[in-house]
């Protein structure tokens, strides 16, 4: 938490709010209710024309805090999401997920290609504790999440944790973040077992029925199964998931249980934090700070020359954040990003009803590519 009054609030005749070095955002109506918010919880009489120089300051938290001092916490996971999809405004994910780190699970919602993945992955690598992966789909089952019996080459069975009970299991003995991506496209059932297992008991405990037989007992004349129970510390489990806004899987799918176990972050697909995923990335794979600003720069470019080429009608889609990621990720130089963005091209442009590339949409992101690298 944030302590408000540690805030540094400048009052600027400037019709625009800055968040420390973040982008400068536009006042709209819900800015405004955000400093209304602002105004009761601090009781401080402020205009709507404001900048914040606090560069620690993240705008989520001091919402959250604002929400939690007047007891709406619930309703403020609704709130949240919705007022920093409609102001822009969505802070860093980096530092909301550090905040919230094994004190409560994180839901990151946004559209495809904003770095969602790429970062909560490099969170869970620099956290430094034992991280967990899932990637949900329409066929996930429970036993992908329980477990199941194997059957062994000599005729006997052996149990095969499922991705939740082996978190659950090592969370017994230490921290463990769980990553679950596109967590929303597993059935229903499936994602009630995960929402289920968060629910802590009286001993702030979490516990998840595997379905592993234990021990049998006999009962008169039946025998009696013991499935495994695992209980874990809550502070010992962090579950980060990450979802496409708007995709028709996930669209009224954030019900009131998932709402109260996960904070809800939306990542926006930004220039800005598009730059700086890119930056990193042709950072680690150049290792000079020069090459990998104007690599930086070069492939920004053509994502914006792209993008232009797509309002206007020439082209049927964009060049994504997850399509340059994956450029970067398979070269192992300069020159190989180049081939790599080349063989990406047929990724976004039309089929033909004859199953064959639009060969005018080819051309044209080709020739761009072409002429910016």
């Amino acid at each position: 938490r944030v302590a408000l009054d540690s805030t540094d609030l400048k009052i600027k005749e400037k019709s625009f709010i800055k968040i420390g070095s973040g982008p400068k955002v536009k006042v709209n109506k819900n800015m405004e209710s955000f400093f209304k918010k602002l105004e009761l919880s601090t009781k401080m009489k402020l205009s709507h024309t404001k900048e914040v120089d606090e560069g620690d300051i993240n705008m989520s938290i001091v919402v959250e805090t604002i929400l939690s001092s007047r007891d709406q916490r619930k309703q403020g996971l609704i709130d949240l999401a919705e007022e920093f999809k409609s102001s822009g405004t969505s802070g860093v994910l980096g530092d909301f997920l550090k905040t919230y780190a094994f004190q409560k699970h994180v839901l990151v919602t946004g559209p495809a290609g904003s770095g969602k993945t790429y970062m909560v992955d490099k969170f869970a690598s620099e956290y430094g504790v034992k991280s967990i992966f899932k990637a949900f789909d329409e066929g996930t089952e429970s036993i992908d999440l329980l477990g199941h019996m194997v059957k062994l080459k000599d005729g006997s069975f052996s149990w095969k944790d499922g991705v939740l009970t082996e978190a659950f299991r090592a969370a017994q003995t230490g921290k463990v973040l769980l990553f679950v991506d596109e967590m929303l496209r597993a059935p229903v059932k499936e994602l009630n077992i995960l929402v289920g297992s968060l629910s802590p008991n009286s001993k702030r405990q979490y516990q998840l029925r595997t379905g592993r037989p234990m021990e049998e007992t006999m009962d008169k004349d039946a025998f009696i199964v013991d499935e495994e129970i695992l209980a874990i510390p809550m502070e010992n489990l962090f579950v980060v998931g990450t979802t496409n806004q708007g995709s028709n899987y996930n669209t009224g799918r954030i019900d009131r249980a998932l709402k109260d176990r996960f904070r809800l972050y939306y990542q926006e697909a930004t220039i800005d934090e598009m730059e700086d995923i890119i930056y990193d990335q042709s950072f680690t794979l150049l290792g000079n700070e020069a090459p990998a600003k104007n690599l930086t720069t070069i492939l920004v470019s053509i994502i914006n020359e792209i993008t232009e080429m797509k309002e206007t009608g020439n082209l049927p889609e964009v060049l994504s954040l997850r399509h340059v990621s994956e450029a970067l990720d398979t070269s192992r130089n300069a020159k190989d990003v180049k081939a790599r963005m080349l063989d990406i091209a047929p990724n976004i442009v039309s089929i033909t009803s004859d199953g064959k590339f639009n060969d005018v949409q080819l051309t044209i992101i080709q020739d761009i590519i072409k002429s910016k690298m």
